[in-house]
């Protein structure tokens, strides 16, 4: 191996190393949005079983996060971020999303029901 080899291979773990890095970084900001978009939920009326179904969470966990201390960041503010740090790397994150046993429930509230009409026949 040259010198040239050494020095790339040396760069490629300075490199990866430094994304790394910076991937718990994001991780961490990550795990405080999620934190935040739970009080949120939770303070908009959702239940703890739904917030922590759709988080892949127990019930427990969320009970602890939505009671935590702190100040919240508004939903609009939070989703915000979300949807561009999601954007970003949305191709490299595809394999690691199938793992993911979190569900979504939609409506999480109780249906209209149309307003029936008594007719007098």
């Amino acid at each position: 191996m040259g010198d040239d080899d050494r020095q790339n291979a040396l760069a490629d773990v300075m490199e990866l190393a430094r994304l790394l890095h910076a991937l718990r970084g994001l991780s961490d900001e990550v795990e405080t949005l999620l934190a935040d978009a739970m009080k949120n939920a939770r303070s908009s009326g959702l239940s703890q079983v739904l917030i922590a179904e759709a988080a892949a969470l127990s019930s427990s966990r969320v009970s602890q996060v939505v009671k935590s201390d702190g100040v919240t960041v508004p939903r609009s503010q939070v989703h915000d971020r979300v949807r561009k740090i999601s954007e970003w790397p949305a191709e490299a994150l595809k394999p690691y999303r199938a793992s993911f046993s979190g569900r979504m429930t939609t409506p999480p509230y109780q249906r209209r029901r149309r307003p029936t009409h008594a007719s007098n026949e």
